[in-house]
Order: C-alpha cells, then structure tokens, then sequence
C-alpha cells in the first residue's frame, strides 16, 4: 500500500506491547522508538514494568537501532536490544546531549514533568539519529528548521485549550495514572487559583481506581466531577467505574444519556 503510493516516510505506531504487533511484518525499518513506559495493558502485557519492556522490546530489529525515551527499564530492552542485534542502543542523551531537566517547569511555584516536552525531544531524537543513516532515505535532508519546527507542532488534545465564551476549557488524553498525574499536575501549575470541573470517561482496561484517586483529589470533592460513557466497545461503563470507586456514585452522570458523543 505505501509503495503503490509513492509515499516518502512511514511513521508505524506499534498498536499494543510490540512482540506480537502486526507492525512486525516491517521487518527492516530505519529505526525503532520505544517511549516512556508506563503501567498499563497489565492484564495482557505484565503487571511490572520489566514485563512490559520485554514485550515493548519485541519491535527491535536485527541491524536497526534503537531508540528509547527517558523512563523505560533500560536493563531489560538494551539486553534484548544485544540478543538481536540490533545496530546501536540510544538515549536521547547520547543524541541530543544532557538537556538539565527542561522538560522540568515551573509556574506559579508549582513544579511539573511536562510530558510534551519529553516526547517531543524523543522526536527530535529520532530525527536526528535518522539523518544519520541517509543510505535508508531517498529524499532531501532533514535539516536543524525542519527538527525544532516540526517538533514544535502539538497534536490535538496535548493540553489543548479551547475557550468557550469566557470559559476556558482543556483537552486532554490522558488515560493512565502517570498521564494523569502530569496532567493534573500541570493544571494546578497553570490553573492554581481557578475552580476546575472535569470531564472524564474511562477505558475498561486502565487503572479506574487510580486515576479516581487523583481526579477527586485534584478538585476536592466528586461533585466537581462529570462521568461520561463513550460509544466504544473498550469505553468503561459508568457503573463499572463506580464499582471501582464508590465516591464516584457522588459525582454528576445521566443515567438515561451517558455519552457526550
């Protein structure tokens, strides 16, 4: 399908774990990217990081390096990163140099990790490591611009603030406790003397007790707190998240209209 297009660059995103993603059946790609890993998918993919990271691992290819983001068991992927031979083992460090924790921020007296900054600094990462093996590319150079521009650029929902009337409302996809940790983090940083409602569903196979945890705690009572129920098949269904948290039965639902989509 790429080839009959003519395409000049295939970004494949690994769809869960990697050892037995169908992306696999790409089995000379130019460079493989393992981001930071976090507990999620436990029921499928390991309930410990290290477990996970063998299975994240399984992307690796013979003779095509790697790259890893900042928060991965680096034990684990480099060992299978040696079993298969792959070209090289990189950190963003070993690319980019040491960045002094800028992906540290603080605002308002209150100090964050900022995850888009992290990732966009794996992608610069990748970039980088990619214009280094110009015998796998067939188009111009990526120059030092075309990095820091592109990399720039910020996806839809990646904090995403969208004013309604006076309203100031924040999007956002994080679904796992470490994501939403960030994330409320972030908001307090930047939002610290506004009251904050928020918008939530869930999807049934992440941590819904955890990330309930830090919702309540983040706007003090359920009340401050909307439940909706996507139409999904992986969408977890409202009463499944008050059977995870009980104070949930407090916060604000339609029972005979529970999706906003």
């Amino acid at each position: 399908y790429f080839s009959e297009n003519e395409v000049d660059v295939v970004v494949l995103e690994t769809g869960l774990g990697g050892r037995l993603d169908a992306t696999n059946v790409v089995t000379q790609p130019a460079l493989c990217v393992i981001t930071s890993i976090g507990l999620e998918h436990t029921s499928i993919l390991g309930d410990t990081v290290e477990l996970i990271g063998v299975e994240k691992a399984g992307i690796i290819k013979k003779g095509t390096p790697i790259l890893v983001g900042p928060n991965v068991p680096h034990h684990v992927i480099e060992k299978c990163a040696t079993e298969k031979g792959a070209e090289g083992y990189y950190t963003c460090e070993d690319i980019l140099g040491d960045d002094g924790g800028s992906n540290v921020k603080v605002i308002n007296g209150f100090q964050y990790v900022d995850y888009d900054l992290e990732n966009s600094r794996t992608a610069a990462a990748a970039l980088k490591l990619l214009t280094k093996k110009k015998s796998n590319f067939h188009f111009k150079a990526i120059t030092e611009d075309h990095i820091s521009n592109g990399t720039s650029l910020r996806p839809s929902c990646r904090f995403e603030k969208v004013l309604y009337n006076s309203l100031s409302v924040i999007l956002d996809i994080a679904h796992n406790p470490p994501a939403m940790k960030t994330l409320i983090a972030k908001l307090e940083a930047t939002y610290h003397d506004r009251n904050k409602r928020i918008v939530v569903g869930f999807s049934a196979d992440k941590d819904i007790k955890a990330i309930s945890n830090l919702l309540i705690a983040a706007v003090g009572t359920p009340s401050r707190i909307h439940l909706v129920e996507a139409v999904n098949l992986r969408a977890a269904k409202i009463d499944d998240i008050i059977q995870a948290d009980p104070r949930m039965m407090a916060s604000n639902f339609e029972s005979n209209d529970k999706s906003i989509t």
